[in-house]
């Protein structure tokens, strides 16, 4: 179990595709064996695992519904405020179908003795808590880590809108110092590269050692961009890195 968690998100709905193959041959043997059953008994059964494949997809796509828009669009004030959105509420209605579906096939399975396809029913319903624990802290990230004018990012950006507003008639080379800091910044949030990161550092050093009036205003938009360098390592800084990775 603690390896399951250990697996990215990805990871997760691969094993989980994984058992449901599992299941279907398992299933496909006991219609052969039980034909007689089949009108009274495995109709059911057999909606109810074509609802494990149907739900497990709707689950896929409200997921990704839910990366593509709301964690990057500055009018999911729901979100970002209140941790609710309608790609959230459509996610967890698919689960409680798949797990309402896979309750029923766990009944028929017990009902029939089918002591194999329990057990894969058993491990598959621990996967996809797994996963549905996984996207949960993975939500949680995202709306800590914020966008534009919420979370970390908003409270970075208002740290170097200060330090912009303190230092407006600066001298040049200051100035100078902190575009290249924000470039820095942006090129980060855009690549995902730690190089940036380096140069950001290097950078900011500069702006330190020529504005050290502004120091402490400084060290605060410093302190929020390595925030959200953490966060987002977290999140995952490559498709196959952090909570998101295949």
């Amino acid at each position: 179990m603690n390896l399951f968690k250990n697996l990215t998100i990805g990871k997760q709905l691969k094993v989980g595709f994984g058992f449901l193959v599992g299941l279907l041959i398992v299933f496909v043997i006991v219609v052969f064996i039980n034909v007689s059953d089949l009108k009274n008994n495995q109709i059911p059964a057999q909606k109810d695992f074509h609802g494990l494949v149907e739900y497990m997809l709707e689950m896929r796509r409200a997921e990704k519904d839910f990366l593509a828009r709301d964690v990057v669009d500055v009018t999911s004030e729901s979100f970002f405020k209140e941790g609710v959105s309608k790609n959230l509420t459509q996610w967890e209605g698919h689960y409680n179908t798949f797990i309402t579906h896979l309750n029923g096939l766990k009944d028929y399975q017990k009902r029939k003795g089918l002591t194999l396809a329990l057990k894969t029913s058993e491990k598959l319903e621990n996967r996809v808590k797994v996963y549905r624990d996984s996207f949960h802290s993975l939500v949680e990230k995202y709306r800590k880590r914020g966008f534009k004018d919420f979370g970390i990012e908003g409270e970075m950006r208002q740290a170097i809108h200060e330090v912009e507003a303190a230092a407006a008639a600066a001298d040049p080379s200051i100035q100078a110092a902190m575009l290249q800091s924000r470039r820095n910044e942006k090129d980060f949030m855009l690549r995902k590269e730690i190089k940036y990161v380096d140069e950001f550092d290097t950078s900011v050093a500069q702006l330190l050692r020529l504005a050290p009036t502004f120091a402490g205003l400084i060290n605060d938009y410093k302190t929020k961009f390595h925030e959200l360098v953490d966060i987002e390592k977290e999140i995952g800084l490559t498709p196959d890195t952090g909570l998101y990775g295949t």
